[in-house]
């Protein structure tokens, strides 16, 4: 049996910045909690904490919303830790 452990050490450190990889708490459809969103710098206004933030399914943009920072539950700069995340709430983990 092999038991593979991640350590999340880039959830969450500091505030989210453009290009963060992030999983929103509070999204306007419900299905879209379930996907990796990045946050869009081209849209994003950080001085009044609004965010623009892209959805993806594998590699294309399927959605976008804009969000609050209270909307965000939690950001990385790295996909693959936010995907890691998904899969942990998926299974309850």
């Amino acid at each position: 049996m092999i038991t593979r452990f991640k350590i999340f050490e880039n959830i969450n450190e500091g505030e989210p910045e453009l290009g963060d990889w992030v999983i929103a708490y509070r999204v306007p459809w419900s299905p879209f909690r379930l996907y990796p969103g990045q946050i869009d710098p081209k849209e994003t206004q950080l001085n009044f904490d609004i965010y623009y933030i892209n959805f993806y399914d594998k590699e294309s943009i399927i959605t976008s919303f804009t969000l609050g920072r209270e909307d965000i539950r939690y950001w990385s700069k790295n996909r693959e830790d936010i995907e890691e995340v998904l899969i942990a709430q998926k299974y309850n983990v």
